[in-house]
This record gives C-alpha cells, structure tokens and sequence, in this order.
C-alpha cells in the first residue's frame, strides 16, 4: 500500500506540476483528476471510486511522510500478525468506511489522505484489547498496558479540537476509519476462530477449556459472525444515509485547499 500512495503522489506531481503553498504539493486539479473525494461527483454522478482513491492521494509531501510513518509503524506489526490479505482488507474498508462517513457529515468539502486508514488500524488494535484481553494476561500483561496508553494517546492526540485546531484536517473521516476499523478488527478475528475451527484447532485467543466453555448462545452461526453482520449493517447505514438524506447541493470548500 505504501509504494501504492507513493506512486500516485509522483504521478499527481506530474500532471499539472507543483503547487507552491506547500512543499512538493501538486496541484490540487491533479488530485481531482485522479480521483479526490467530492461527495457531489459521488452522489449525483454516482462516482463511486472516489470514496477509494483518496486513500493513495496526499496534499503534499509532509502528508504523505506523516501517513507513511504510521501505516508502517503500526501496519508492520499488525500485518506480521493476520497476513497481508486481513491488513489490505482492514486498510481498505477503513479507509473507505472513514470517507463515507466524512461524505455524509461533511458533504462540502473535499478530501485526500490515508489517515482514515491509519486511524483503521488503532481502531484494529483498540478491538485486539478486547478480544485478545485473557489471551495477553496468559501471556504479556505489558502489552495490555502498552496498547491502553498507545491507543489512547494516539486518539488523543489526533483529536483537533478547540480553538487552534487545523481547519484542513477530516476530524470525520479519521472518525469513520476508527469505528470502522473497530468493526473490522471483531470481524476479522471472528474469521480467524472459523478458520482454526475449520481446521479442527482451538482457536489461539482461547485456551480448549474456555473454548469449550463458552455460553451456549456463542456457538450458532449467527453469533459467530455477529461482528461480520455489525460491519455490512454499518456500511449500509452510511450509505443510505447518504443516498438518502444528505443534501451535496451546498456550496463546497475552496477546490485549491482540499481536507486531509
């Protein structure tokens, strides 16, 4: 993903040059060529691509260094424990999952960046909390603590509210890749228990007493795949809502100062 998003930054540099408000900035038509989110193009042109494109696109180098640094540092580790097939499928869908909820609450402007991704991947680990919670106390007790503080500082962090927050930054869109991460992360590891089982394995996140042990209610097939049902119901929420209550009709953001 990351040679992806550096590619298309190369190629958006060279179609219309630089912009010189920041540094190695292309030109922001560049952007709305290859495929910017503009939640008018979407819904009246039905230009689906561009809840998918903003992912690969940066407004400028320190952008994409910023988003690069994080989907390595933390995309390396996750990725080492799913496999490159789960870590593309969480990227993805958060990052998309994080565009359409920014569509919807803020249809007016437009946006580039893969921080709705990043921000998938802490929702990945804030869900690894939670269903890896007895297997980490079995094992590593620190990481516990590490993922408590790192998620909770990263979140923090990134928040970009009060009086000097940065108006360019999608405080929606990181939102929507967090919950959408989430949901992806309680899905995905409702996969991996299927795949173990399939196998005839317990799956790694319990011990054969307590896989044994769970409630009667948690062996259907419906409740092994609750989260599954909770990710589809969540995207069709988003897209209905914006398919059927948003008003794109509004004037939009300056086409020269896109969201990041």
């Amino acid at each position: 993903m990351s040679l992806v998003e550096v590619l298309f930054f190369i190629i958006s540099l060279c179609i219309y040059g630089l912009n010189n408000e920041e540094f190695l900035a292309p030109n922001p038509h560049a952007l709305e060529i290859l495929g910017w989110q503009d939640s008018k193009k979407i819904k009246n042109g039905f230009e689906i691509h561009r809840w998918i494109m903003p992912i690969f696109l940066h407004g400028h180098l320190e952008h994409l260094a910023g988003n690069l640094v994080g989907q390595l540092f933390m995309g390396s580790g996750i990725e080492w424990g799913i496999g490159f097939g789960w870590m593309s499928f969480l990227y993805m869908l958060s990052g998309i999952g994080g565009n359409i909820l920014s569509s919807v609450l803020n249809p007016a402007a437009f946006g580039v960046g893969a921080s709705t991704s990043v921000f998938g991947l802490v929702g990945f680990y804030v869900s690894y909390l939670f269903t890896n919670w007895r297997h980490m106390q079995r094992w590593n007790y620190g990481q516990i603590i590490f993922l408590v503080v790192y998620c909770s500082v990263l979140i923090l962090i990134n928040l970009n509210v009060g009086p000097k927050r940065d108006e360019k930054v999608d405080n929606w869109g990181h939102l929507g890749g967090l919950i959408t991460g989430i949901f992806c992360g309680f899905a995905i590891e409702e996969a991996k228990d299927a795949i173990d089982k399939h196998k005839g394995k317990t799956p790694q996140r319990f011990t054969e007493e307590e896989y044994k042990n769970r409630p009667d209610c948690c062996k259907n097939f419906f409740c092994n795949f609750l989260c599954w049902w909770f990710l589809a119901a969540w995207f069709i929420v988003l897209i209905s809502l914006f398919y059927g209550a948003v008003d794109v009709d509004v004037e939009q953001g300056d086409i020269d100062d896109p969201d990041n």
